[in-house]
């Protein structure tokens, strides 16, 4: 008779970083799909400029957004999971020191692969100007102007001397 062992179930993976969510599997440009959509972040998947950021085997540091861009998240993958920074987390640029999930040694694993989540900047809320309404609480005076013109002739009063001569009968 044979028994099996029971097989315990993998560890979640550790993100390593409060400002990041840890996923475990395989998330990449080029798969099937938008990888934004997947992970929840609005966008298009894209590779960063030369400029924008620097990277190392280990950690990424991203310093500027591409120009007429935002970036609205950030995946980097090593190891059996990657991790999903979201910008609203990160705060402002430049973002530091991000990086895989951790390996059983508590380090985080090395970056096979990353890749952001960008959106046209045009593509953002557009707010419009306030309207204003100004009520007034003072009291307001009108002056009327009546103007009248009279249809019945009128006289005319000649202020010079006249001479009247009259011829007798």
């Amino acid at each position: 008779m044979l028994v099996a062992g029971a097989q315990a179930a993998p560890a979640p993976p550790q993100s390593g970083d409060s400002r990041a969510t840890a996923v475990a599997g395989n998330i990449d440009i080029g798969q099937a799909g938008n990888a934004c959509s997947k992970v929840n972040l609005p966008g298009t998947e894209a590779r960063l400029p030369a400029g924008t950021y620097t990277a190392d085997s280990t950690y990424i540091d991203i310093k500027a957004h591409p120009s007429g861009y935002v970036i609205t998240g950030v995946v980097v993958k090593g190891g059996p999971a990657y991790n999903v920074y979201a910008a609203t987390n990160l705060g402002s640029l430049p973002w530091l020191d991000l990086h895989a999930p951790l390996v059983s040694s508590g380090k985080p694993a090395e970056i096979s692969h990353w890749f952001v989540c960008l959106k046209k900047k045009d593509d953002t809320t557009t707010t419009k100007p306030p309207t204003t309404t100004t009520k007034s609480t003072y009291p307001t005076t009108t002056k009327s102007t009546t103007t009248t013109k009279s249809t019945y002739p009128t006289t005319t009063k000649s202020t010079y001397p006249t001479t009247t001569t009259s011829k007798p009968y």
